[in-house]
């Protein structure tokens, strides 16, 4: 596979994830799937339209789909260490085996699964400019998104005025490879989620609160080109809590 895009998984992640095909088989597994994934995440959070917090996130696991017995669980670990690894299937293979068997669960036949996902863009899913977007463009987009300034006052065209508001803009982009015994990896490219998301509470002329959520969730190559195509400034609907 020396022709795969690069992504975040490193080699030494993936000689993890296929290596523990043979642990699970070891410890008694008739069958295993494995998925490794990785993620980083960069929120901006705004309160009241103005910056409340911004976080940095990372975040990477395997996950197994384990088959004993004509039985089957599903496990996953983030310490991504041979032998914590090697451990944990050990202990899976025991649990599994302790459930009620579900014989019409299998892994796909060889003859159902890709073939030709090589390089991991066959999807078409990835995006390369994750880390092109400034910290100024994501503080941008998460104030776009805000209508505090503009809801925040009485107005004699409307019966209710803002009076708190939370804003989140989330930038998520996960590295996927899924692996079973007997099959070349599918190999799922870095993808980009881009969530702006915006909570806000209400108070109309009487004494009753409402919450209204307005949500964005766009996977996107390129983010620059995101825009909240139906208005910038959305106004809010009012439905109860």
């Amino acid at each position: 596979m020396e022709n795969m895009i690069n992504g975040m998984i490193t080699e030494e992640e993936k000689a993890l994830a296929d290596s523990s095909i043979d642990m699970a088989l070891e410890a008694g597994a008739s069958a295993v799937q494995v998925t490794l994934d990785k993620a980083k995440t960069e929120i901006i959070a705004l309160l009241d339209g103005e910056i409340d917090n911004i976080r940095q996130t990372g975040d990477r696991a395997l996950t197994f789909k384990v088959f004993a017995d004509e039985k089957y669980g599903v496990f996953s670990t983030n310490r991504l260490e041979a032998e914590s690894v090697r451990e944990l299937l050990k202990m899976a293979v025991e649990n599994v085996r302790l459930l009620a068997p579900d014989k019409f669960r299998r892994l796909p036949d060889r003859e159902e699964t890709a073939k030709d996902a090589i390089r991991g863009d066959e999807m078409e899913l990835c995006w390369d400019g994750y880390d092109s977007v400034t910290a100024e463009q994501r503080l941008d987009m998460a104030r776009r998104v805000s209508v505090f300034n503009e809801f925040s006052t009485e107005s004699p065209d409307r019966d209710w005025k803002l009076v708190s508001e939370e804003v989140e803009y989330n930038n998520t982009l996960t590295d996927i490879i899924p692996i079973k015994a007997g099959v070349n990896p599918c190999v799922t490219t870095p993808n980009k989620t881009v969530k702006p998301s915006t909570i806000i509470t209400l108070v109309p002329s009487g004494i009753l609160k409402y919450l209204c959520k307005i949500k964005a969730n766009i996977s996107i190559p390129p983010v620059l080109e995101f825009t909240l195509n139906t208005n910038p400034k959305p106004t809010p609907t009012m439905t109860p809590a």
